[in-house]
Formats: C-alpha cells, sequence, structure tokens
C-alpha cells in the first residue's frame, strides 16, 4: 500500500538521520539506507546527503516518493552508529512491516550508555593524562581534571539550549580559560598553557575532521568540505574563547 510505503520510507531516512548525527560518514548513510530500500523492494533507491540535509527519492511501480530531512546537530555517539547498523542488517535479511520497523527505530534512541558522573570521571582523566603528556605537573594535571568537570558541566547544561556549535564551543572555553586562571590563582597548577591544552584535547572535533576527510577521499567532495570548514570553524572558536580568558586576566 502507499501508506505503508510512505511510511518505510520515513523510517529509513530515520534511521539515516540517526546515523549521520552520530558522527557516520555520508558513504555510509548513503549506503545504508539504499540497501534496506532495495530490501524493501524499491526499485530504485536515490539518497543525496550532506551534512545538513538528507534527501531520498525511491521508485515503486512507477510512483516516486520524495522525503528530505534537515540535520540540526551533528555529534559522536559510536554506540548508535552499531545499534544502526545491527538494525539495518537484519532488516536487509528479513525486512519486518511498518508497525514493527517504527518500534525498532525508536528504540536506537533508548538505550542508556554511561552515567553522568562515569563521563565526569572520563573527562577528568583525559584531562589530568594529557597534561602530564604535554609536560605539565601533578598539580596542573589536578587543576586540568578540575576545569574538565566545570567543562563537562557546561557543556551539558548549555546543550539543552541548542545554540550554535560556534558559541557553544567559543562559551565552553572562554569559561574554562576563566576557570583555570581562577585555579592557578588559587594555588593549583601553575602552567595556563599546559593545562589549557588537557582541556582543548577534550574540545577538539577530530573525529569530524576525519570524517570529512575520509568524505572526500570516498568521492564525497560536497558533504567532505563542508564537514572540515565546519572543524575549522569550531577549532577557531575554541581558540578564540582560551584567547578572549587570557587578554582578560592579561588585562587585569
Amino acid at each position: 500500500m502507499e501508506k505503508d510505503r510512505k511510511k518505510i520510507i520515513s523510517c529509513i531516512l530515520d534511521i539515516g538521520e540517526r546515523l549521520l548525527e552520530a558522527g557516520a560518514e555520508v558513504s555510509r548513510v548513503e549506503d545504508t539506507m539504499q540497501r534496506i530500500g532495495l530490501a524493501y523492494g524499491f526499485e530504485r533507491i536515490d539518497v543525496f546527503t550532506i551534512i545538513s540535509t538528507i534527501n531520498i527519492s525511491a521508485a515503486f511501480d512507477g510512483e516516486t516518493y520524495t522525503q528530505t530531512r534537515r540535520i540540526r546537530k551533528i555529534g559522536v555517539d559510536m554506540e548508535k552508529i552499531v545499534r544502526c547498523n545491527d538494525l539495518s542488517r537484519k532488516l536487509c535479511i528479513r525486512p519486518e512491516p511498518p508497525c514493527e520497523l517504527i518500534k525498532d527505530v525508536e528504540a536506537l534512541d533508548g538505550v542508556k550508555q554511561y552515567s553522568f558522573f562515569q563521563v565526569l570521571a572520563v573527562y577528568f582523566i583525559i584531562a589530568f593524562a594529557f597534561t602530564l603528556f604535554f609536560g605539565g605537573s601533578i598539580g596542573d594535571g589536578i587543576s586540568a581534571g578540575i576545569a574538565s568537570l566545570i567543562l563537562r558541566l557546561i557543556d551539558f547544561s548549555f546543550k539543552k539550549l541548542n545554540l550554535h556549535n560556534f558559541a557553544l564551543y567559543f562559551i565552553n572555553s572562554f569559561i574554562v580559560g576563566l576557570a583555570i586562571y581562577i585555579l592557578i590563582g588559587i594555588g593549583i597548577g601553575a602552567s595556563y598553557d599546559r593545562i589549557a591544552m588537557g582541556n582543548i584535547m577534550l574540545l577538539i572535533p577530530g573525529i569530524g575532521l576525519t570524517t570529512s576527510v575520509r568524505d572526500m577521499i570516498t568521492g564525497d567532495m560536497l558533504s567532505g568540505i563542508l564537514g572540515f570548514l565546519a572543524a575549522v570553524i569550531q577549532a577557531i572558536a575554541i581558540g578564540l574563547g582560551f584567547a578572549a580568558a587570557a587578554a582578560i586576566f592579561i588585562g587585569i
């Protein structure tokens, strides 16, 4: 039925949206959607994806169905990518009716990964370790770890406001930069540069940059260039945030 076909296409688009938002490369998103569509009996599936939009066009029995989805946020969630891949393989082997497909797609968002305190612990360890790696002292590492906890709390709070990535990264970097100066002022740590580097490693868009380069290598030039520019802009925002914090304290 036409109504069922539209539901199926919408669910395929939902899977592609979740993949892209989780940080999957464009080629993976397009290939996954095409394979699922063909498994459901569509004669042809054309998918066009960039980092902000997914368009799918499916042909069946002389009719063409087209849907478009606007992507607002790109993040990193490897666990969700794995779940989407597992679902796509299951659907390619045994396509499910629309009612079950909708439930499976909704279940992709229902898995809790790590507790808030586990994430805080990982932030502390990463910042502490990188600060020591860059030549900082134990005191610098502790300062970086404390600043990383502040970073996580700020990031968690401001993400609810749906700010643009540039503003979010700038605010995160600026407040953490101020926090580092305060920590040094009260005697926790001594090297601003090394402590800041430990926290910058938590912010740099390394996966986004790598994914964009891979997209360009596989021929998805437009998506690759857009992803690369987004990563560069985020890096600029991080630098400006720490620089603004430094300028305030140097001025004082």
